[in-house]
């Protein structure tokens, strides 16, 4: 199985490694698996489920996720 780092998954969807954080934090995506030096490991369904928050969240707010000036 491949598995994507924390920074990898942000870069790809556009946002900071601290807004997978707080996605994480206020559990609105589910928690990937650890590895054993505490980093996560983001599998496919896991990147699919922040990729589908991330649409929900530009479909319910006026809130430009990713827009960088």
């Amino acid at each position: 199985m491949v598995y994507l780092k924390t920074k990898e998954v942000a870069d790809t969807l556009g946002v900071s490694k601290r807004t997978l954080q707080k996605w994480l934090s206020l559990q609105k995506i589910p928690v990937p698996q650890k590895a054993e030096n505490g980093y996560y490991l983001w599998t496919t369904e896991d990147f699919r489920a922040a990729l589908d928050y991330k649409a929900k969240l530009k479909l319910e707010t006026n809130y430009r996720i990713g827009a960088r000036s």
